[in-house]
């Protein structure tokens, strides 16, 4: 099989992958209350793993048409607000989440455990928004 084809195959399919994690993780900081369980540790690593299997395939992908070069000026803003992406869900998500299940294992205020979780949903909801642009710069092509 063509490598390029493999590998674009392997881009889409982790990209959509890391973006129902965004928002499955944004809904979830949405609506946590007492009745709903943090999410599992290797739930919450995914999101920015998967953004460097996506990042590192697209990268190559990008090299195999040229390099950086070559390519549409809004793929580049794309490519560029994937990182910022990857580094929200690296960054605040993720130790958002680690301070939130600290603070109910050591039996912090519903109000305390609620602020933590409203700057978790707010990180990724900025996170989605720029998924939203990510995608009209990546797949709609504009010129």
């Amino acid at each position: 099989m063509d490598p390029y084809l493999l590998t674009k195959f392997l881009h889409i399919l982790s990209a959509a992958l890391w973006l129902a994690i965004t928002f499955a993780l944004g809904q979830r900081a949405r609506v946590l209350s007492d009745t709903i369980t943090l999410p599992a540790k290797a739930y919450v690593l995914a999101g920015p793993l998967i953004g460097v299997i996506v990042l590192s395939s697209g990268t190559w992908l990008i090299e195999q048409l040229g390099g950086w070069a070559e390519m549409p000026p809004l793929l580049q803003v794309g490519a560029h607000l994937t990182i910022v992406i990857l580094v929200i869900g690296a960054g605040p998500v993720w130790l958002g989440w680690r301070r939130l299940a600290k603070a109910r294992a050591a039996g912090a205020s519903q109000d305390a455990q609620r602020s933590i979780a409203r700057r978790i949903g707010h990180w990724t909801q900025l996170a989605q928004l720029l998924w939203v642009v990510v995608l009209a710069c990546m797949v709609f092509r504009f010129a």
